[in-house]
């Protein structure tokens, strides 16, 4: 619970989510404290501004269709299912195709220039930006 409201707090200071301790512990177990699933999750939230009820009923969704139709552990499902939740957002825009590309490449090799807006470019995403973190105010 800590770790989880700590990741809320550095990607949104000043949001109190203390109403939300149920929601969050629900969460938390689905997720059987997977850090890497609990990081992405705060990060994903915060980001979007979600409430974690919105986000849970988004998870539960997925949850069962991705359980119904793959094999793994527990932990393999669940970053799926966390994965599926987040992708679904950017589906059907430039930022999941680059995505789709970079899953293809080694990533010691991908080049950083790669993600830098070219300011005579009139086409951006905000799920690029989203994605690599970058905010034109910087």
């Amino acid at each position: 619970m800590e770790m989880f409201e700590g990741l809320c707090e550095m990607y949104e200071p000043g949001r109190d989510r203390k109403e939300e301790r149920p929601q969050i512990k629900t969460l938390l177990l689905e997720l059987d404290g997977l850090a890497l699933g609990i990081e992405q999750i705060a990060a994903y939230i915060s980001y979007r501004q979600e409430t974690i009820e919105t986000f849970l009923q988004q998870y539960d969704r997925d949850a069962k269709r991705i359980y119904a139709n793959t094999q793994g552990s527990l932990a393999e499902q669940s970053l799926a299912t966390v994965w599926e939740v987040q992708f679904e957002k950017i589906r059907g825009t430039h930022a999941a195709t680059v995505l789709g590309i970079l899953s293809l490449l080694a990533p010691e090799s991908i080049p950083i220039s790669l993600f830098i807006p070219d300011p005579n470019e009139d086409e951006w995403d905000d799920e690029i930006s989203e994605i690599i973190g970058y905010d034109e105010s910087e």
